[in-house]
């Protein structure tokens, strides 16, 4: 089984996603997020969004990392809380 980094909670947090990724040895460059372990993982466990100022920046970088193959990602209840709500408002 590949090495897995699993990150909780990040609420809009991306100067403290990007340091947690940091400290597990992630490094962001020109071509994209990139580890000294090859086969290296990352799983998200939701809640990207609300009480932190950047849900958008968090947003962009659980994307860039699984749109590449490093990650995976489960939608927590604050997201489904806002699509329940965005839907509400059609």
């Amino acid at each position: 089984m590949d090495p897995l980094d699993i990150i909780p909670d990040t609420h809009g947090q991306s100067a403290k996603l990007e340091a947690t990724l940091a400290g597990l040895g992630w490094r962001r460059n020109a071509l994209g997020w990139t580890h000294p372990d090859p086969d290296r993982q990352t799983v998200f466990l939701g809640d990207f969004i609300d009480h932190g100022p950047d849900n958008r920046a968090v947003l962009m970088t659980v994307r860039e990392l699984v749109d590449t193959g490093k990650a995976k990602a489960i939608m927590g209840n604050h997201e489904l809380n806002a699509l329940h709500f965005q839907s509400a408002q059609s």
